[in-house]
């Protein structure tokens, strides 16, 4: 990705604000990501933002992932309320917006945001967002998201130490992931599964 970015930052087809965009946005992931220089990625994707950015207008869907993007930064960091904060502005322009195109921002931004809720200790908010996401799927016929959303509704269960839930959403996790073909965490989700298991015993 960033040799994609570095050989085009010269092009002059760049130069116009929403390409420009498009390329601080990535070069900002991998600044974070790869070269865990916070500030520069946080500059970049600001930068990024700012270039379309206008409180008089609705956020694009370009804009929201922007922002749910610089949330996860945050969470990257464990400024959790920060991050919720940049969460919450992405709620608010889904609802001004709407209708959205790609339906799986709406997903990422709830399973995101339950995930920053249960490392805070809310597990009954994080199983409120889980629930409401998985609703979001099932009417919008939209898969994207919800093995990972019903493993998340486990392990907040399994934190409450209610095992019975947990042990239950683990097994339709395992199933979804089954049905899409993914099987990169088939070993972890089965030992993780048994020991739930264990504990629905005890």
């Amino acid at each position: 990705m960033i040799e994609l970015v570095r050989a085009e930052e010269n092009n002059p087809l760049f130069k116009e604000r929403e390409n420009l965009q498009l390329l601080y946005w990535h070069k900002g992931i991998y600044i974070f990501e790869i070269e865990n220089n916070q500030d520069e990625a946080f500059q970049l994707l600001n930068e990024a933002f700012s270039l379309t950015g206008d409180s008089k207008k609705a956020l694009s869907e370009r804009e929201m992932e922007i922002l749910l993007t610089i949330g996860g930064f945050y969470v990257g960091t464990e400024d959790y309320v920060k991050a919720l904060q940049y969460y919450d502005q992405v709620r608010d322009a889904i609802h001004t917006t709407g209708q959205l195109s790609d339906k799986s921002i709406k997903t990422r931004l709830l399973y995101n945001k339950a995930r920053v809720l249960t490392r805070l200790g809310k597990y009954r908010e994080s199983i409120d967002h889980c629930r409401e996401a998985i609703k979001w799927c099932i009417e919008e016929e939209h898969l994207y998201g919800l093995a990972q959303l019903h493993y998340h509704l486990s392990y907040n269960f399994e934190l409450k130490e209610n095992y019975e839930q947990a042990f239950s959403y683990i097994e339709k996790s395992i199933m979804m992931f089954e049905m899409l073909g993914n099987d990169e965490h088939k070993t972890f989700l089965t030992d993780k599964k048994e020991q739930l298991y264990l504990k629905t015993l005890s």
